[in-house]
């Protein structure tokens, strides 16, 4: 395990009318600093300012995936929501550029298979994290297997991310993108409702094969999978689930 001190070093806001906003911010990553990792995994984070509750002394670490591709060399990038009060992501809302934070890593088991004839994406919120970063690192090592993103959440301006997703789908025929607002505006040109809405459409002759990964809140998430399995057919062993 690695730990380091690091910097951040751009900020990206997505305040909501209702309910906890969203971040998305980079960080230094030194080329000093030997953490490997592959796209999904995730790397904790701590502040001096928040400690445990139960033991003042001691400072309180936080899981946060990696939205970062490791093809992207300087620096990491994490997608994090508000949080509770007293904890680190709530502590990051709050943070500015060129304040520092505390990382460890790399952690976890939710991996990018890399030679998946089709691959479908399944995000809600900032369940986009690890996604993105497997997007980009099939797309920048220009994998030609279909890869198809399903992005849901609540208010158009929660789409993270849209300016990046739609210049890729422009450079990438293989890779296209749906994105479902359930509380969209009059201006949404878009799907509406919930991702189960428009995937239950999805066919392939590869549907046996085709790699399924899902991130988001463990209700969500756990339905999501339930619906790929049971309603669009995919293989159950090729539905990778990340909750958080």
């Amino acid at each position: 395990m690695v730990e380091f001190k690091s910097h951040i070093t751009k900020i990206v806001d997505f305040p909501v009318q209702e309910g906890s906003p969203t971040r998305v911010f980079e960080c230094e990553f030194p080329s000093s600093v030997s953490m490997p990792y592959i796209s999904g995994q995730f790397a904790m984070i701590a502040h001096p300012d928040v400690k445990l509750l139960a033991n003042p002394n001691a400072l309180k670490w936080a899981s946060f995936s990696i939205s970062s591709s490791p093809e992207q060399k300087g620096f990491l990038e994490f997608c994090v929501g508000d949080g509770s009060p007293t904890g680190v992501s709530r502590k990051l809302m709050t943070l500015k550029q060129g304040e520092e934070i505390l990382i460890r890593g790399a952690f976890g088991k939710f991996l990018l298979d890399e030679n998946a004839p089709e691959y479908v994406f399944l995000a809600t919120g900032t369940g986009i994290a690890p996604l993105i970063s497997m997007i980009r690192t099939l797309l920048s090592k220009n994998k030609t297997a279909p890869i198809t993103l399903y992005f849901g959440f609540r208010y158009p301006f929660q789409f993270m991310y849209a300016e990046e997703i739609l210049a890729l789908q422009k450079s990438h025929p293989n890779f296209k993108c749906i994105v479902i607002a359930s509380r969209p505006d009059s201006s949404w040109a878009h799907a509406k409702g919930h991702i189960q809405d428009v995937l239950k459409d999805f066919s392939s002759p590869q549907i046996g094969q085709t790699k399924v990964y899902i991130c988001g809140k463990p209700e969500i998430a756990e339905e999501l999978v339930k619906f790929c399995v049971d309603v669009v057919k995919f293989s159950p062993e090729n539905v990778i689930i990340e909750k958080w």
